[in-house]
């Protein structure tokens, strides 16, 4: 099997260039391991992977291997935060700003929900995937 990819190159998030955090030449975010700059009390730290990191280059190792990098950074930003602001967890965090989270268990009543044979357009089918989020979220039981 062959694939190809073209590649793309990425744009500016609003205020990223401005801020000096993006190269436009390259279609690169500016980054140290991931990390792309210091954490902010509006925004927290920012990362980046992938094509976003290093340009439209590699193939789907090279972007695991690139995340991988990016998660040990985020890793040890975690470890050596100061202890007062590890008190709010993830979960608490996104409760507050109203986020509708799926966890592993709500995930698993999707996955049941969409490889219901009623669901199926032909029974060679595996699954017939939900197509809004309203849909996956009354599927999850959130």
């Amino acid at each position: 099997m062959a694939l190809v990819s073209i590649g793309y190159k990425g744009v500016a998030l609003c205020g990223m260039q401005e801020e000096g955090l993006f190269d436009p030449e390259r279609g690169v975010v500016k980054h140290v391991g991931g990390k792309v700059d210091e954490a902010t009390a509006c925004r927290g730290g920012l990362y980046t992977a992938g094509w976003l990191k290093r340009g439209p280059s590699g193939i789907i190792g090279t972007n695991i291997m690139d995340a991988k990098d990016t998660v040990i950074t985020i890793l040890k930003d975690l470890e050596n935060q100061p202890v007062g602001q590890k008190e709010e967890t993830i979960d608490k965090l996104l409760e507050k700003r109203g986020i509708n989270v799926v966890s592993w268990s709500d995930y698993e009543n999707i996955d049941t929900a969409e490889t219901r044979s009623e669901r199926k357009r032909t029974e060679m089918q595996p699954r017939e995937k939900f197509t809004t989020f309203d849909e996956l979220l009354v599927a999850a039981g959130v």
